[in-house]
């Protein structure tokens, strides 16, 4: 470039620097315009295709939310009473609420009346009432009760009032004292202009009297969506029966599921769900009551009643059970509670509405003149540990004191120990029913050894059972000699170990007859009860059978089999059929099968 003058160079030295000045703002443009479109792209990368680390993060958080409003809104509703069900329970077992201080002008007996617990001078006597308004009245009604010795009531020999109200869900139970022993009486009650139908119930004998027979009827199991209760039916049409003995699991705390086939309308359980809280417990117990044939057979006899796990939930035991599942059912504690509470409230018992330590305490005895010491054990709730766990306890050491005293300082002629689960062998494994072994006696061997121990020492000592949901009739062995018997019962509905199928039965006959080798008879397909008759001569049990429980007219009922145990005698013996049930299989342990 030449030089030029200096006005004429200065223009031009400035020119120049403008010019330099110009190329070097286009570069910095340019290398800030590719370093935006590379934290653009890098940017657009990051969020369309993100690192690993950060994709696994973000699927926590999201499946994380997700399980967590599930469960709040399952567990909402569950609460809440709306599982499975878009309207919640069936309006007519729905918990009474409304106006307080509402006056109610009637009040109607849908649940019928019900008697248990007969002593030699008096009973329990029971009804349910339903306000003809939807309220919590704060002022409880009265009601009146009568007991004649005629259906006519021409005679009333006892009558008073007691309060009743929606604290216990407008049930009442009246110990009625004063009664003569071995006497059959009538029972009504009447309120707000309404009476209740007549029930029937017999008092004991005096604890020291001669006595020459009794009868119990043995039921167990009754799950109302499996079927109709043609059982009770049966039971209640029967005259030759003194005390009903309801050995559990008469209420199922699940909701509709695992039916035989399509339920009918009033198979449906109430609520549509598993129950949890104190009015589901109520509101089902309220569906069972107002059953037809339930009504009939507690109408009909006094009961002594004994609760299981379904009562409060599957496979359960004084710490919990194996199908409560606290995130979804709440405390154990608090279930329990309302489990019980519920049971006491609508059962025949004498322990009526205890709220404290009793609650749980429903082990008890009867004296049935000198002929019999009926022993009523709790194996299930009072004081069962988790199943499986080292040197575990079917029972606290205070009962089992307790039952080994009576037993040992008994002076009857038969000592009849009932309880709910089965005290013979079980087969562990056997079609759907898994985990027998471990829930029943035999998976408690401590309580188990010395129940028969003291069982052995007293000659006349049968026990009655329930749980297995099958028929089967043992010599319990202890060593190298029989300790006791045991009358184990068919259900009224529950599922059956052979699911109602006669070629399962024959298959699982010889799979317990492997562990059982005390068997005189066994059944697992058919539902029934057990009939025993008590004399001083012989225990005789009869097993009974319904046609079909699904069936709305299947309730023909058969004799299936009878067994006998002479006094003195540890040999049960199999009257009817004249030969085994297992007669035409393979013999077990080489046992000629004709004479098994």
């Amino acid at each position: 470039m030449t030089a030029r003058t200096n006005d004429d160079g200065v223009a031009c030295m400035a020119s120049s620097s403008a010019t330099s000045t110009l190329a070097k703002s286009s570069i910095d443009d340019a290398t800030a315009e590719r370093r935006s479109k590379t934290l653009r792209r890098r940017s657009s990368l990051f969020v369309d295709n993100p690192p690993t680390w950060t994709r696994l993060l973000a699927l926590f958080v999201t499946m994380s939310l997700c399980v967590g409003v599930v469960v709040y809104m399952y567990y909402g509703a569950m609460m809440s009473g709306h599982v499975g069900d878009n309207y919640g329970p069936h309006p007519s077992f729905r918990p009474l609420r409304g106006d307080f201080g509402k006056a109610v002008r009637t009040a109607s007996f849908r649940h019928g009346v019900a008697s248990g617990d007969p002593l030699a001078r008096s009973v329990i006597l029971w009804t349910k009432i339903t306000p003809d308004v939807e309220t919590d009245l704060l002022t409880p009604l009265s009601i009146k009760w009568e007991v004649s010795v005629h259906p006519a009531f021409d005679v009333v020999i006892k009558s008073g009032t007691v309060a009743v109200s929606s604290s216990t869900d407008w049930t009442v139970k009246v110990d009625v004292s004063g009664l003569q022993p071995l006497t059959s009486y009538y029972y009504r009650f009447v309120v707000a202009g309404s009476m209740s139908p007549i029930g029937k119930t017999r008092t004991l004998p005096e604890p020291g009297a001669d006595v020459d027979e009794v009868t119990f009827a043995v039921v167990s199991g009754a799950n109302m969506q499996k079927g109709y209760f043609h059982v009770y039916r049966r039971v209640a049409e029967r005259t030759d029966v003194d005390v009903v003995l309801a050995l559990g699991n008469l209420l199922h705390e699940k909701g509709p599921k695992d039916a035989n086939g399509p339920l009918a309308s009033d198979r449906v359980p109430s609520p549509r769900h598993d129950l949890v809280q104190l009015d589901d417990y109520r509101c089902r117990y309220a569906q069972y009551a107002s059953d037809a044939d339930m009504m009939h057979l507690r109408a009909a006899h006094a009961m002594v009643s004994l609760w299981d796990d379904h009562e409060f939930s599957g496979r359960a035991f004084s710490g919990g059970a194996r199908a409560h599942h606290p995130l979804l059912h709440g405390d154990w504690s608090a279930r329990k509670y309302a489990a019980a509470r519920a049971w006491h409230e609508y059962t025949a018992t004498r322990a009526a509405n205890k709220v404290e330590k009793g609650l749980y305490e429903i082990y008890r005895t009867f004296q049935i003149g000198q002929l019999v010491d009926l022993v009523l054990m709790d194996t299930r709730i009072e004081g069962r540990e988790q199943p499986g766990a080292p040197g575990a306890k079917l029972v606290t050491d205070r009962q089992l004191q307790w039952v080994s005293t009576k037993l040992r300082k008994s002076k009857a002629h038969w000592r009849v120990l009932a309880n709910q689960v089965m005290v013979a062998p079980v087969v562990d494994v056997l079609f759907k029913q898994a985990g027998a072994a471990a829930h029943a006696w035999v998976g408690y061997p401590a309580t188990r050894d010395a129940v028969l121990a003291t069982a052995a020492r007293r000659p006349n000592t049968v026990m009655l059972s329930g749980d297995y949901q099958g028929s089967v009739a043992s010599e319990i062995a202890m060593g190298n000699r029989t300790a006791a018997i045991e009358f184990a019962g068919p259900p009224v509905t529950a599922r059956t170990p052979a699911l109602r199928s006669m070629a399962r039965n024959k298959a699982g006959i010889e799979l317990v007859r492997h562990v059982n080798h005390g068997a005189k008879w066994i059944d697992l397909a058919r539902h029934g009860y057990i009939l025993v008759k008590v004399t001083k001569q012989r225990i005789r049990a009869e097993y009974w059978y319904v046609e079909d429980v699904v069936k709305k007219e299947g309730g023909a009922e058969s004799l299936g089999a009878v067994l006998e145990v002479e006094s003195g005698s540890s040999e049960l013996k199999l009257v009817y059929p004249s030969v085994p049930p297992w007669s035409d299989l393979v013999a077990v342990d080489g046992d000629d099968p004709t004479t098994a």
